[in-house]
C-alpha cells in the first residue's frame, strides 16, 4: 500500500513538473515576442521588419493580458508610424 501511494505521488510530482514547463515555455515565448518588438520600436524600426509576423499574429490573437499588449502595441506603431511621416 505504502509502495502505490509513492509512486503515485511521484507521478502527480512529474506530471505537475511537466505542465509547469509547457506553461513556462509557453509564456517565455510570448513574453520574447514582446520583448522584440520593443526592442525594434526603441531602434527606430516601425515596420517591425526583425520580428516573425507569424509570432506577431500569434501574439495578438491571445485572448489574455498578452494579446492586449500586443494589440496595445501595434495601435502604437500605426499612430507612431503616421506621426513620423
Amino acid at each position: 500500500m505504502v509502495r502505490i501511494i509513492i509512486l503515485c505521488t511521484l507521478f502527480l510530482i512529474l506530471l505537475v513538473l511537466v505542465v509547469g514547463v509547457f506553461f513556462a515555455n509557453r509564456l517565455s515565448g510570448f513574453i520574447n515576442t514582446a520583448r522584440a518588438e520593443f526592442q525594434c520600436i526603441a531602434n527606430g524600426d516601425l515596420q517591425l521588419s526583425t520580428v516573425k509576423k507569424s509570432s506577431r499574429e500569434k501574439l495578438a490573437k491571445q485572448k489574455d493580458e498578452f494579446g492586449l499588449m500586443s494589440r496595445s502595441l501595434n495601435d502604437m506603431v500605426v499612430s507612431l508610424s503616421h506621426t513620423v511621416s
